[in-house]
């Protein structure tokens, strides 16, 4: 209750400062005509700049999730078609009874400061209702949310885990690079449950994830002979044009989940378009101390309606049995190095640019 008067008071003070202060300028210090037509000017000015700061407010206020737009585009609204209503059907009785003086009209624009404040902090107060009774539904949702990128995430060196497995049963013998393989999926595996462990705080300590020294362009040919364990009836081929002796400092684990989402994407599609020639290409162009790899494959490029959102978590074609969340974990796990990616079609390819 407090907040709704405080929220009153701010709108009518305001307002009124506008209302008084705009009457004593236009009429002392410039010395201007008070009549109808300028007090009518001057309220539209105000309903404009008043709507657009108080839904601008608002939207800062009650917004329970980031977006990109930077206004409440319901309390603008309202806003604007209040004051219009009223300042035409006002004007309608002060022409129709001859009520045109300076004073007449400093009064209708108080009373309209007063009602239309009553009005925004009745929208203010059913706005921020909303947002209470929507809050643990969000909370719910991102909670699923978080769930759904540890599973995603956590399922494909799983997968890569029990095919060696299976394959060493299946033998009957030891094999130590098999073993090699199990012990490096549950290593990533236990890397990235951290990675998300951090980010469920209130934010990821860098400190928290292992960084080392590695050879780019082998972990890039041995993530995709990984991933291609999971499409054992397909054939693609990998162009890595990486240099043998470039290294990075970064996350190995965390670089191994980039390339599997990237990867994965990239020969999922492909498959869902029923291409002959499959393959994925790499290539690395430096930019100072910052290196940009651009992964591309033989695919069409991606329509522009999903390719804007394509970092959204859940962004996929509805006919994709995808969840729409490795393209947007790819987003994070790049941030998190500091550096950036985006889509791009390139000579007819769909191809992700990744600056790290």
């Amino acid at each position: 209750m407090q907040g709704m008067y405080r929220f009153f008071f701010t709108c009518f003070a305001i307002s009124a400062t506008y209302i008084v202060g705009s009457d004593l300028i236009l009429k002392h210090f410039i010395e201007a005509d008070l009549s109808s037509s300028i007090q009518t000017l001057k309220g539209i000015l105000f309903v404009v700049a008043a709507s657009l700061l108080l839904a601008y407010w608002v939207e800062k206020k009650l917004t329970i999730v980031e977006q990109e737009r930077w206004f409440n585009k319901s309390v603008f609204f309202i806003s604007v078609f209040y004051s219009i209503g009223w300042i035409v059907i006002t004007d309608y009785f002060v022409i129709k009874f001859k009520l045109e003086t300076s004073s007449i009209q400093t009064l209708k624009g108080l009373f309209y400061v007063f009602t239309w404040s009553l009005v925004m902090t009745w929208f203010y107060k059913r706005e921020e209702k909303i947002k209470k009774s929507l809050f643990p539904i969000f909370k719910q949702s991102q909670l699923g949310n978080f769930c759904g990128m540890i599973v995603h995430e956590v399922r494909t060196p799983l997968q890569i885990a029990l095919h060696y497995n299976e394959v060493m049963l299946i033998e009957k013998r030891y094999d130590e690079e098999k073993l090699h393989g199990i012990k490096n999926s549950l290593n990533s595996i236990k890397e990235i449950v951290s990675f998300f462990a951090g980010l469920a705080g209130k934010g990821l300590e860098k400190g928290n994830v292992k960084k080392e020294k590695f050879k780019l362009k082998e972990l890039a040919t041995n993530t995709f002979q990984k991933v291609m364990i999971l499409f054992p009836r397909t054939t693609v081929t990998l162009e890595n044009q990486i240099d043998e002796s470039l290294q990075i400092n970064a996350s190995k684990s965390l670089i191994e989940h980039l390339f599997i989402n990237l990867y994965k994407n990239a020969i999922e599609y492909m498959i869902e378009e029923d291409l002959q020639e499959k393959f994925v290409c790499i290539e690395v162009h430096s930019q100072g101390d910052k290196i940009t790899l651009s992964i591309s494959n033989a695919g069409t490029p991606i329509p522009k309606k999903i390719s804007k959102r394509i970092f959204d978590v859940f962004t996929t074609k509805a006919d994709s049995g995808g969840l729409g969340l490795g393209l947007s974990i790819s987003k994070e796990i790049v941030e998190f190095h500091g550096g950036s990616i985006e889509y791009a079609d390139e000579a007819g390819r769909p191809t992700f640019r990744v600056t790290i």
